[in-house]
């Protein structure tokens, strides 16, 4: 797999990312966590787990393991969000969500700017 392809798939998880981030409280969340998690299995890890970088490998080890660690816990909140019943309780988790969502973008900043190198 070649850079050009990973930094592609990392530049439109980052989309996908804003634009759940944008939708957040107006749409399905669950559906687009689901949507989120499958274009991360399917398109954005299996391009990161092909490339071989020598120089920055700690970072991005480092980097694509929390990417993974937010993907999981991004899944846990989500379901969260579906149990509570009380208006309060679903602001708080949709902040977390939206924090999570800006780690992620975070990560995925550090990974494109790592692939520049």
């Amino acid at each position: 797999m070649t850079f050009t392809a990973t930094v592609d798939a990392l530049h439109a998880y980052t989309q996908q990312l804003a634009q759940f981030q944008g939708d957040l409280g107006q749409a399905d969340i669950l559906q687009q966590a689901k949507e989120l998690q499958r274009f991360f299995n399917q398109t954005l890890w299996p391009n990161i787990n092909q490339l071989e970088l020598s120089q920055n490998q700690p970072q991005w080890r480092s980097a694509i393991t929390e990417m993974h660690r937010h993907m999981r816990l991004l899944a846990v909140e989500v379901n969260f969000i579906q149990s509570a019943r009380q208006s309060r309780t679903y602001q708080q988790r949709l902040g977390q969500i939206s924090h999570r969502l800006e780690q992620l973008q975070g990560f995925t900043q550090v990974l494109i700017t790592l692939c520049a190198q």
